[in-house]
């Protein structure tokens, strides 16, 4: 005899494919020739900036820039530290079988591991390894059976489940503008060496039809002094920004996600009324990513049983998404630091910069437990008068927990990739003589 049922149409998340890889990157910075030659090289920082990605018939296109900062000993006498930077384009490939234009995709890209190697005076070449990691999905309609009509002696077996559907999802970008001036206690600025900019999100919210982002950029400059005791100096400033990015169909209450970035930063240092270069000008451009989720909830049957007739289910696995939930928190690393063998002893500490690489991200227990690697440049003074300036770079362990507000029961035990990548640093500042603060942040 045929069984009537009641169906439910459920709309579903589905995850189609994610993957990981790695790729290799090389290129050369190359220093002008209206800068004097490198002598010795500091240190060399990257910052990884995707500027499009898309799917395509099995597999995810790339495409973005490396953008390089180098500290550098130059030739003469009289030089102390120079810098010079550098943009080197990539485009690469992330291939997931099964997927296909239209599918919605998140990505997201980090600066594994970074070597150089001083070719000539004026060539640097240079190797960054990236990790890549991408998920791509898509928003599917699917009938499930939900009761059955005209049997009285069926068992059935639900379930509960909460899923999040993607909604709409824009983009927007905002400008940022700060005159930074420097204390009474600093002297003025010769030249900037380095400047770095860092978004924390405060707050995001969906309302009507729109999603606003609340945050802080962080900037911190690395600027030459003609002070023979602190020839380098670090100058530190948080610029509160806030933007909407227009969603239509978004409402008050609905789950959100945002990613700001920094896609341009100009600064200029000019002088103020004493004739004196003591006042930075600086100018952001700012990348705003936001989509809306709406959760849903249900009860889905899993199983039947019928002693007056024969059942038979027809079943489909699905992988679907949830949003579990997401915190910010910040935290606190000291370690000691061993001079390696066969470098100048320091004679004072000028810059100390640390980039963190996650190993290992787990949840189990209601909690999100994070490893990886703490790498540390040092750059200082030395006793040295043939050698004023030294550096070099160490490597520390790190753990993270925590655990994100609500929902913790629906943290599954197992790996999970988050979205964006933590941000640690640290710089040593020689006038409050604080050391090691690590900003962490993280979303799930």
């Amino acid at each position: 005899m045929a069984i009537e049922c009641s169906r439910n149409l459920m709309k579903l998340n589905q995850v189609v494919g994610e993957e990981s890889s790695q790729a290799l990157v090389e290129g050369e910075i190359n220093v002008p020739d209206s800068r004097e030659p490198v002598v010795r090289i500091l240190d060399i920082s990257c910052d990884a900036i995707i500027n499009s990605h898309e799917v395509i018939q099995d597999k995810i296109m790339v495409e973005g820039i490396l953008r390089y900062d180098a500290l550098y000993i130059p030739e003469g006498e009289d030089a102390a530290v120079d810098a010079v930077d550098a943009e080197i384009g990539f485009t690469q490939y992330l291939e997931m079988p099964g997927v296909q234009p239209g599918m919605t995709s998140r990505l997201q890209l980090d600066v594994e591991h970074i070597d150089y190697e001083l070719v000539s005076g004026r060539r640097i070449n240079v190797k960054a390894v990236l990790n890549l990691y991408g998920r791509v999905s898509q928003v599917m309609e699917l009938e499930a059976v939900q009761d059955f009509t005209g049997l009285t002696d069926v068992e059935a077996l639900t379930d509960h489940i909460r899923t999040s559907v993607s909604g709409e999802a824009g983009n927007a970008q905002t400008m940022v503008r700060e005159d930074l001036e420097l204390s009474d206690s600093m002297p003025s600025i010769l030249k900037i060496l380095r400047k770095e900019a860092r978004v924390q999100i405060q707050e995001k919210k969906a309302v009507d039809n729109k999603v606003v982002v609340h945050g802080d950029v962080d900037l911190n400059l690395l600027y030459l002094c003609d002070d023979e005791e602190d020839p380098v100096q670090f100058l530190e400033q948080s610029i509160p920004f806030s933007h909407s990015v227009d969603i239509p169909g978004a409402y008050q209450g609905m789950d959100c996600t945002a990613e700001v970035t920094v896609s341009e930063f100009y600064t200029d240092p000019r002088e103020n009324i004493n004739n004196e270069l003591r006042i930075v000008d600086a100018e952001l451009i700012l990348n705003l990513e936001v989509q809306v989720f709406e959760t849903q909830e249900d009860e889905i049957l899993i199983d039947a049983y019928s002693p007056s007739v024969p059942m038979e289910l027809k079943k489909r696995k699905i992988k679907l998404q949830q949003f579990a939930g997401e915190t910010q928190e910040q935290t606190v690393v000291k370690e000691s630091i061993t001079f390696p063998e066969g470098v100048p002893k320091a004679r004072k500490i000028l810059y100390v910069d640390a980039t963190p690489s996650i190993a290992e991200e787990r949840a189990g227990d209601g909690k999100v437990l994070l490893e990886g690697i703490l790498s540390v440049q040092v750059v200082y003074q030395t006793n040295e008068s043939a050698l004023l300036i030294g550096s070099f770079r160490s490597a520390e362990r790190i753990h993270w927990s925590d655990t994100p507000p609500g929902r913790t029961e629906s943290l599954p035990a197992g790996p999970f990739r988050p979205r964006p990548f933590p941000q640690l640093w640290t710089v040593w500042h020689p006038h409050t003589k604080s050391f090691w603060p690590l900003a962490l942040l993280r979303e799930r």
